[in-house]
Order: C-alpha cells, then sequence, then structure tokens
C-alpha cells in the first residue's frame, strides 16, 4: 500500500541544494581483520563474524533526496551445507538509481585471498516475483575459511522503512549507521532486543549520523506455535521532520489520515453514479446492516476479479463494467459501497502480527501494510481485498494487534478529513472456533475391522480453513482430503461414503462446516490371544506433538482462540468387557495469573454394552509467555496422549 501513502509527499522542493557524499566509495580493508574473538559457535555450521549496514541519505545535484546504501558482510563456514547455503549472493535492485560497487572474495583459512571477477555477476529480472536482482556464486569455498562481500547502491528515497537483523546464525561485530541532513529529523526505535540508538549531530557539516553496534546477536531457530519474523531482533525508522520545506510533522498518523480520504472517499461523478446504481441493485430494503453488509461483500468478492497482478488501479466506475480490480480497487470498492448505504464502519490500516506487532508508540506509516474494515456495531472486521473471507472471521493473522481505525470528518462544505484513534482488533471468543467430533464405533472381531460413522461439525475459524477453498478443488481432491481429514491409522481406512453441507464462501462465518462420513477402519483392533485391544484413541484422528527439549526463546502464539469437543460411543460386543475404562480419564490444565488458561479433559460413561468417551480440548487465548511453555506443551500433548489410548476387551 506504500505507494498509495506516499502521492502527496514529493520530496524536491527546488529550495534544496547539493551535497557531498561520503559513503558512496565505501571499500573494505585490504587485509582482512583477523577473527579476535572466536568463542562463537556457529549454528547450522555458519556465523556472521562482520555486519555493516550503512545508509546515508543526501541531497542530489538536481534538488532530490536520494540514498547511498551499503551492505558489508563476513560469514565464517565451518561445513559443506553451510557452503553451499552461502555461497550465492544476492543483491536487490528494487528503487536502485545506480550500482555504485559489488565486491566479494573468500578468505581461505590460510589467509589466501580469491576476489571475485565482475563478469561473474549476473542480473536476474523478477525472480520469483520478488523483482529484479544481481546475483552471484563464490567459487572455491573451504571449510574454516570466510565469504566476504559488500556492495553499495544509489537508491531512492525511502522516508520510512523496516529492517531485520536477526537470523537462524549467530552475528558478530553488528553496526548499522545512519546519517542525513541536519535539517531533517527521524524516529529509530529498536525491537526485540537490538540495541537503541545514539545521535550526533555536527554543526560545522550539518549532518547528523545514528549509530547502533551490537557486538553479539545469537541465533534464533523458529519454534512451533510463535511468530517467528515478528520475534526477530530489528528496527524501524521514520522521518519525523523535514525542516527543508515545513515545520510541521511528516509520515504521521495525521497525514495519512488525509491523504487516505483523498484516496479512497474523493469520487468522480462517474464513480459517484456507478456507486448509487450498484449500491440500489445489491440493497436488501428490509435487511439489518448485518446482511447488508454480507450482501456488499459476496457481491464485491464473488462478482469481481481481485488480483495483485494489477498494479494500476482503474477508476470505480471502469472496476463494476470490467469486472476486474486491484487489492487496493476492492477496498475503495467496498468503502464507498458502504458508505452509500449508511452502514457504520471504520477504515483501519494495521501489519501482520505473525510478521511485525503494530507499535501504538510509533507514530508513522510504518506499521499501515494492511487495509480491513472495522463494524463497531458488530465488534468484527473484515479484508476488503481478500476474496476468500468473510465477515464472522476476523482474520487470524490480525487478531489482537493494534490498528489506525479511521472515519470520515467534515469540518464544513469543502474541507473534509478522517479522524482517527490507535486501539487493538477485535480477538475471537473461544467459543465462535469450535470443533465437534461424534463417533460411533462397531467393532468386527472376526475380521478385526471396525465400521465408524463420523458427524463433524466445524465453526468460525477451524471451519474457515475448508470452506475458503473446498468448492474450488476438483471432486477427486474432496475424497483424498477426507481420507486425510478422517484418517484411523496407518492410511488403512476405507471411506465408505461422504456428505459435506455448507463447504462454500458464502457459508464462512454464518454456517458450520459439517461433515457425515461413513468408513471402515481396519487398523484399529488388535488380537492378543482370547483378548482384544482397541487403538480407541485413533478414531480422533493424529493430534500435533511437541517435544521440544531445548529452552524455549520465543512466546507462544496459537494464532486464534478455539476448542475441540470430541464424542465416541463404543458398542461392546456381547461376551466382553471393557478392563481399563479408568486409563481414558485424564485432565493437564495449564494455570495462568490463577486461573485455568488452556486445558484438555477426557471422560467416559457407561449405559449397558455402550461405553461413551468423551474430551474436551480448549485454548482460550491467542497468547501465552515463554515461561508457560511447559504446561502449554503437557496439554498439546495430552491431545496426542489420548490419541495413543487403548481398550483392553476380555472376555466376561
Amino acid at each position: 500500500m506504500k505507494q498509495f501513502l506516499l502521492v502527496a509527499f514529493f520530496l524536491g522542493s527546488g529550495i534544496l541544494y547539493g551535497q557531498s557524499i561520503t559513503y558512496d566509495k565505501y571499500n573494505w580493508s585490504e587485509t582482512p581483520e583477523a577473527i579476535q574473538n572466536d568463542t562463537v559457535k556457529a549454528v547450522n555450521g555458519a556465523k556472521c563474524t562482520f555486519e555493516r549496514r550503512i545508509k546515508e541519505v543526501y541531497i542530489s545535484k538536481e534538488d532530490r533526496f536520494e540514498e547511498i546504501n551499503v551492505f558489508h558482510r563476513r560469514i565464517k563456514i565451518e561445513t559443506h551445507n553451510a557452503i553451499d547455503n552461502n555461497n550465492k549472493i544476492y543483491v536487490p535492485l528494487t528503487d536502485v538509481i545506480e550500482i555504485m560497487a559489488i565486491k566479494a572474495r573468500f578468505i581461505s583459512p590460510a589467509g589466501k585471498i580469491t576476489e571475485l571477477t565482475q563478469e561473474s555477476i549476473k542480473e536476474v529480472k523478477n525472480l520469483e516475483n520478488s523483482g529484479d536482482y544481481k546475483i552471484f556464486a563464490i567459487e572455491g569455498a573451504e571449510i574454516g575459511g570466510e565469504i566476504e562481500y559488500f556492495y553499495t547502491l544509489r537508491k531512492k528515497f525511502d522516508p520510512y522503512q523496516s529492517t531485520t537483523i536477526q537470523s537462524t546464525e549467530p552475528s558478530e561485530d553488528v553496526e548499522v549507521i545512519f546519517t542525513f541532513p541536519s535539517k531533517l529529523e527521524y524516529y529509530i526505535k529498536s525491537y526485540n532486543g537490538f540495541p537503541d540508538f545514539t545521535t550526533q549531530t555536527d554543526d560545522k557539516t550539518n549532518i547528523t549520523v545514528m549509530r547502533a553496534k551490537a557486538d553479539y546477536i545469537p541465533a534464533l531457530k523458529e519454534e512451533t506455535f510463535a511468530n517467528y519474523r515478528a520475534n526477530l531482533m530489528r528496527y524501524e525508522y521514520t522521518m519525523s521532520y523535514n525542516s527543508f520545506n515545513s515545520v510541521l510533522r511528516s509520515y504521521s498518523w495525521s497525514k495519512v489520515c488525509n491523504n487516505i480520504y483523498n484516496n479512497i472517499y474523493q469520487l468522480s461523478s462517474d464513480e459517484e453514479k456507478s456507486i448509487a446504481e450498484l449500491a440500489k441493485k445489491i440493497e436488501l430494503k428490509k435487511a439489518g446492516d448485518e446482511q447488508k453488509i454480507r450482501n456488499v461483500e459476496n457481491w464485491i468478492k464473488s462478482e469481481i476479479s481481485i488480483s495483485e497482478s494489477i498494479t494500476e488501479t482503474p477508476p470505480l466506475d471502469e472496476i463494476i463494467k470490467s469486472k476486474q480490480s486491484s487489492k487496493y480497487g476492492a477496498t475503495r470498492l467496498m468503502a464507498n459501497l458502504l458508505t452509500k448505504l449508511g452502514i457504520p464502519y471504520e477504515l483501519v490500516m494495521t501489519t501482520d502480527r505473525t510478521k511485525r506487532e503494530f507499535d501504538p508508540d510509533f507514530n508513522g506509516f510504518n506499521f499501515l501494510d494492511d487495509y480491513l474494515i472495522y463494524f463497531p456495531d458488530l465488534d468484527q472486521y473484515i479484508v476488503p481485498d481478500d476474496p476468500t473471507i468473510r465477515l464472522g472471521i476476523n482474520a487470524i493473522n490480525y487478531q489482537g494487534g493494534y490498528g489506525l481505525f479511521m472515519h470520515p470528518v467534515r469540518y464544513n462544505d469543502k474541507l473534509a478529513s478522517l479522524a482517527y484513534r490507535i486501539k487493538r482488533l477485535p480477538v475471537t471468543p473461544v467459543s465462535k472456533n469450535a470443533d465437534s467430533l461424534l463417533i460411533k464405533v462397531v467393532c468386527d472381531f472376526n475380521k478385526l475391522s471396525s465400521d465408524v460413522i463420523i458427524h463433524r461439525e466445524m465453526t468460525g475459524a477451524l471451519g474457515y480453513s475448508i470452506q475458503s477453498f473446498w468448492e474450488s478443488i476438483v471432486e477427486e481432491r474432496h475424497k483424498d482430503l477426507i481420507s486425510e481429514l478422517f484418517d484411523m491409522g496407518d492410511k488403512n481406512t476405507n471411506i465408505l461414503s461422504f456428505k459435506v453441507l455448507n463447504g462454500s464462501r458464502p457459508d464462512i462465518g454464518v454456517r458450520p462446516l459439517i461433515f457425515d462420513v461413513n468408513l471402515t477402519a481396519n487398523s484399529l483392533i488388535e488380537s492378543a490371544g482370547n483378548d482384544f485391544i482397541i487403538n480407541i484413541g485413533k478414531t480422533i484422528g493424529t493430534q500435533s506433538e511437541m517435544y521440544q527439549t531445548k529452552e524455549r526463546k520465543q512466546p507462544i502464539d496459537i494464532q486464534f482462540a478455539h476448542h475441540f469437543y470430541r464424542r465416541i460411543e463404543f458398542s461392546i460386543p456381547k461376551g466382553y468387557k471393557v478392563s481399563n475404562p479408568t486409563d481414558l480419564i485424564m485432565n493437564v490444565e495449564m494455570v495462568e495469573n490463577g486461573k485455568v488458561s488452556a486445558f484438555f479433559t477426557s471422560w467416559y460413561e457407561q449405559a449397558g454394552n455402550t461405553l461413551y468417551i468423551y474430551s474436551r480440548e480448549a485454548y482460550p487465548e491467542i497468547e501465552y509467555p515463554v515461561n508457560s511453555f511447559n504446561q502449554f506443551r503437557s496439554v498439546v500433548n495430552a491431545a496426542a496422549d489420548f490419541n495413543k489410548k487403548k481398550l483392553i476387551i476380555t472376555p466376561l
């Protein structure tokens, strides 16, 4: 969305002047420095022994802001896999005006230096749809040596940015230098343990330098139930003041509100006419606001082809006519339709919290990546540019995160804007995301097989995960998915029949996804002399297991609150009994601040020759602290332990 945020902020005003540059001729030492500290252990066979990032903002001869960017890195490699993983270097060319330098070399364990030839550097256009790159490989790398490279790029000015500075490998001697004319002011902030920046201004040169240095950055490995990208060390910056042309705050939330108002709500006469005609066409006269919202959303997401490949956003009247739109165009269309229908809502800008947490204290454009539309009367939000989701499902990668909530305000006939507030997006309560599984098992000891009847209902985000695509896949794939969902061990389950209800996108958030399945399970029964063993836990399907032995580093995030209910009805054959029913009793709880915050429990009842087995599993919160990991793991593993439960059936 950056292009739409920046449209009102051109920086060359004709009052600036050319400025000398410091880092355009950056170079490394001819003789590489010996490693002073070799006590840091490599991870995955590699470690970064030096890293420097430089951003120099300067005024070009054309009186525009531009940047010199330097990235310099040295990596010690200790395994063949590490060589394979690190000997290919990618230099991104997005917004690059000029490549000032690209250099690379390999320093052998004996100190021999082999430099990269410029002929080895190749350009790849639009690599995996991520833009153009210069690419080169380090030839002749050996175990125990170091790969060193740097590149210097002259780039277009970027007034705000997020930079991640931690990875799966450890780093030593990390330095970030940010330099700019002192008539500019920047707000810069470090996250997840990266050191704070210091600031110095040279009154003679009128240059400000901000600097941060870390002697050591530990490796951070990915962990289950964690937002890995959001937990990495990083820093954010935004230009807060530009005293060359104004004393007013730059790139602030109030600025973006004015900009978005002009872009979203200012319509041409043709656009206004088309919106009025469409609103009249799709409005349900006697429907309440919730149904009107659903009608608008279903129409746009069913009738309009929303594509990221459409880079230019046409006017709304053309979108309605052609039935094609960019993601931004879909947002604009939905916002104006809802306005025309008089439905109360707030436009929200936020970021995916699995990648970065929105910082409510960082007044800038940095966290304004995605549009949502929030309905205060429902306390729900929708993603206007995602055709796979509907009202009733609060998209899981935004729940609980902060956002910039905006609504139009009019001061007079000619002056209008958006008022704003910063607040959290709602978290869907645990009761709304349920998976209920009702199972009836009848065994045939002669054939060592079991006939199983299943009724399953999935609501909220649990149902959405399948409703979003079920109708779009071919019939053959339906049976494959049913086999995966209802496998009862060793892929030795025969699906006899199945029926799926409410499997379309318009059902999302309205009706539960329902499965009715009949199957024969051939792996539930084992013969043991005169006894039989029933793998009764397998009837609920394979469960997640967590057996992390190393110290947990990251907080726990389960994406959305949810719970499971299972009831198994087991018919005990005549002449037999269950000799170990008490093995089914389990109760594992996670206690936070004196209350149960997650649990798994199971129990049984017997009525005549029928054994009823029940279990409940619930995770009412989406986040848990890292010091609660052992308790959390116990709850998760309890369900996996139940999956291994067996009934011993003995003759009377």
